[in-house]
């Protein structure tokens, strides 16, 4: 049901039905672009009104790859996994929503509103709004 470039923890009981909705049954390498590389090719004077990120389990690694770009945008919605869903090292671990926040906050975005999806929060969707005035995006 799902796709990540991220492989699943093993025989993960802690989600109701985790083995059929997100287990790895394939590992295939793909090519990516980092999201500065697409945002560059928008014109300056376009304003970017919504970003959505939901990448399963590597969101705050795509959102970093933005770069100085992410100042251009005037919401951003992002999924938040809290439970250790994906394994993951390094620059390949999931973010906390403490990080997410910590983050977002450092340039420039407030939290406005959250929305559970997973049981007991396992996902959570997370709005961020732009408090820089547009002409200094």
């Amino acid at each position: 049901l799902t796709s990540s470039l991220l492989e699943t923890v093993p025989n993960n009981k802690k989600l109701p039905l985790a083995d059929i909705a997100a287990s790895t049954v394939e590992i295939r390498k793909v090519p990516v672009l980092r999201l500065e590389d697409v945002m560059e090719r928008i014109p300056a004077d376009l304003p970017i009104e919504y970003l959505k990120v939901d990448v399963q389990g590597l969101d705050l690694q795509v959102l970093k790859s933005a770069g100085d770009h992410i100042r251009r945008v005037e919401k951003i919605r992002t999924e938040i996994a809290n439970l250790e869903f994906y394994k993951g090292e390094g620059d390949e671990q999931r973010g906390t929503e403490a990080e997410f926040d910590e983050y977002l906050v450092s340039h420039g975005f407030r939290f406005q509103r959250e929305f559970g999806i997973g049981p007991g929060r396992a996902w959570v969707d997370k709005i961020y709004l732009n408090t820089r005035p547009p002409s200094e995006r």
